[in-house]
């Protein structure tokens, strides 16, 4: 049947509206053959009521979950944390959701005990955690945990007490760490702290040994960076990243879940995210050209190393083509002899990419991480790439030494009837090149011919 909707805005200024809105609905009419009782709007929406928010397509159970509404007055838009992005697989670029309003103590009491947020952390298809905080978060938490990082007194205190504002129990501040000349606190004290603080009502503190997704050779060689170590709830060992509060198995928010129960994990999440979000307005973050240029003496090497690409290139097919000088006018003419059948090119394909997609390994391995002018970690887009934050390998692969071998569906660029892939390249040319490997970089540009065949 054909329902009926009213708008009612909020706010004293509105009052009026809102009274001469709610008349209306004990006004039946004649030829309303639905609305045959009296309707009152008793109240909006208020801070705590649980809603149940959807974001479609429906793919999987948590992608109804219930929440504490926040009413923000005269806001048109959905505030949400981040650690809920990947539950709903939404993202901040115009995406729309769905509210619903449970009006029975019944659906009020599915939406708390079944439906909740905290309680959708692991899912149901894998046992696999579903939250966990998100890039610049995680660049936050390597850059508050590594070995390397220490506050003072009142930068401590300031951090601890803004990260745990619902609170009304008494924080309880450590020891520092370095006591002469200055006492200092480190980054790893303010985790533990933290933690403490949150499961002070339990009687055992975590107990954890476990990895973080940055490699000890990016901390030279060692290891106990790389090593994420709690006992009793103390932070040992080990830089925070990724693996450890984000959506990963077995890290220190998965385990916390598992002993402490959905509430603090969902608690930890929102603490852990207010402090990594003051700490990174404090310390700052951005990524530069100087993140990019690899030095002088890496430059070279990656030179030399392109130089090799047309040899390799050269030698296959001259391999490939059985060329003779006493047979053949030219390598050309022996290619065109050879090359009659798609297999043919297949196969040649299959030779030259083995070569150059050696000879790119070697550039990429020669100048990443060790020919680059700034140095993880305080190189940010190693930092971002390293911990999980954004980005990988190829991008950075991409944008500071080489684009590499262009394919498509496994094949090289293809190769017209007239022998050549672009009329700007002679027929059967064997340089590496004109068969779609691209040497240059995005940092010093791409030429137009490299530019189409990366668009391809």
């Amino acid at each position: 049947g054909r329902g009926f909707r009213i708008i009612l805005k909020g706010g004293e200024k509105n009052y009026a509206s809102r009274v001469a809105a709610s008349k209306t609905l004990l006004t039946q009419k004649g030829t309303d053959s639905v609305h045959h009782k009296n309707t009152i709007v008793y109240r909006h929406l208020q801070d705590g009521d649980l809603i149940v928010m959807n974001r479609q397509p429906t793919l999987h159970k948590p992608s109804m979950m219930s929440h504490r509404a926040l009413v923000q007055k005269n806001e048109r838009v959905i505030r949400m944390h981040y650690a809920n992005c990947k539950t709903f697989n939404a993202d901040f670029d115009g995406d729309e959701m769905n509210m619903h309003f449970p009006q029975t103590q019944q659906a009020r009491a599915d939406a708390q005990e079944i439906m909740f947020s905290d309680k959708q952390y692991i899912t149901p298809t894998n046992g696999g955690p579903l939250r966990g905080l998100i890039q610049d978060h995680v660049v936050s938490g390597v850059l508050l945990t590594k070995r390397d990082t220490f506050f003072t007194k009142e930068e401590f205190q300031q951090l601890f007490y803004s990260t745990i504002v619902h609170s009304d129990t008494r924080l309880i501040m450590p020891h520092p760490c370095i006591a002469k000349p200055q006492q200092l606190w480190s980054g790893k004290q303010l985790i533990t702290a933290v933690l403490r603080h949150l499961t002070s009502s339990f009687k055992g503190g975590l107990n954890l040994t476990s990895k973080s997704q940055v490699s000890k050779e990016m901390w030279a060689n060692d290891e106990f960076e790389q090593i994420v170590t709690f006992r009793n709830g103390e932070l040992l060992t080990g830089v925070l990243d990724k693996s450890q509060f984000g959506a990963a198995s077995f890290g220190m928010v998965h385990c916390c879940y598992e002993l402490y129960g959905a509430s603090l994990a969902g608690m930890l999440l929102s603490t852990l995210g207010r402090l990594f979000t003051i700490h990174l307005q404090f310390h700052g973050f951005t990524c530069g050209i100087d993140d990019l240029i690899i030095t002088e003496n890496g430059n070279k090497k990656r030179d030399a190393k392109l130089v090799k690409a047309d040899i390799h290139s050269l030698e296959v097919n001259r391999k490939y083509s059985k060329y003779e000088p006493e047979t053949h006018d030219s390598l050309a003419d022996a290619l065109r002899d050879t090359l009659t059948g798609d297999s043919d090119y297949a196969k040649l394909d299959t030779l030259v990419k083995t070569e150059v997609n050696q000879l790119t390994t070697e550039i990429i391995g020669d100048l990443i991480p060790g020919e680059q002018m700034k140095r993880f970690p305080k190189n940010f887009m190693a930092l971002m790439t390293l911990s999980g934050a954004k980005g990988s390998q190829v991008n950075v692969s991409q944008i500071s030494c080489l684009l590499g071998q262009q394919e498509l569906e496994g094949r090289r660029v293809p190769v017209m009837a007239s022998g050549k892939t672009l009329p700007s390249f002679p027929p059967y040319d064997t340089r590496a090149r004109a068969g779609g490997y691209i040497g240059d970089r995005f940092l010093t540009g791409i030429r137009p011919q490299e530019y189409y065949f990366h668009c391809t």
